[in-house]
């Protein structure tokens, strides 16, 4: 499997046991249904509220003018059925999308490529940025999941943030994760080190363009948010100075 976007440097190609990919995935396909119960109440909600509608837009003009039906009536059926079909569209196509996804996680063993600008998961690309447009890597960390009664393993969980082209509020967030292997402590940290550097040096460039102290900054400065920065990392809870400005996270130590 090649990875996505080979120019960029890989930082670990890894391979799982047969038991570390069903036990991650088994967790994983837990996240996935929760997608997917959502998705099913968006679906059913706009039936629900699509087709009485138009059946209501139907029957009120024979109530009121008896047979006589016009292009006044059929606009507004339209309408409705068009809004409605395309927004159960949008909902089928990120349906049809997340089940990929978990069909690519559960298609064989493990293999995944880390990237210093996305994950490649059996396939499945997971990528970021360090610019001010597109989705932008805010945070990687080591994280210990439940994977079944007295069973554990751990993962590296990277989130991003989308954001405009003007200013550093928050868009929009995902997260992805990954396991990792047996004996691969000490590579997840290595890698943890490399991206935050990378971070680092694109919170850099990005506060040299910026003239004035956003409030965030300011409340940094002050220390209401608890933390304790050495450079652009916090000490206590390895949290950098850009994660924190942009989901205003306080220090969990």
């Amino acid at each position: 499997m090649l990875p996505t976007a080979a120019s960029s440097e890989v930082l670990a190609h890894w391979h799982y046991t047969p038991d570390e990919w069903r036990d991650f995935v088994h967790d994983e396909a837990k996240q996935f249904e929760k997608v997917f119960k959502s998705l099913r109440y968006g679906i059913i909600g706009i039936i629900v509220i699509a087709v009485p509608l138009v059946i209501a837009l139907l029957l009120i003009p024979l109530w009121l003018m008896g047979s006589k039906w016009g292009p006044d009536v059929y606009g507004p059926v339209f309408g409705v059925t068009f809004f409605a079909g395309f927004f159960l569209a949008v909902l089928g196509i990120v349906w049809y999308l997340q089940r990929h996804k978990l069909s690519r996680l559960r298609a064989r063993a493990g293999e995944v490529y880390i990237m210093l600008n996305g994950v490649n998961t059996n396939g499945v690309w997971f990528g970021w940025g360090f610019s001010e447009l597109g989705w932008r890597l805010r945070d990687v960390r080591r994280k210990t999941i439940s994977t079944g009664p007295a069973k554990s393993m751990e993962v590296l969980e990277f989130k991003c943030a989308a954001h405009d082209s003007h200013a550093l509020n928050r868009r929009a967030a995902r997260a992805w994760r990954i396991p990792i292997p047996a004996g691969k402590g000490a590579a997840a940290d290595r890698i943890i080190e490399r991206l935050f550097a990378a971070m680092k040096s694109s919170a850099k460039d990005g506060r040299a363009q910026r003239s004035k102290p956003s409030s965030a900054h300011r409340d940094l400065d002050n220390g209401t948010l608890g933390h304790d920065f050495a450079g652009d990392v916090c000490r206590k809870c390895g949290n950098t100075v850009e994660a924190v400005l942009n989901f205003k996270w306080k220090c969990k130590e």
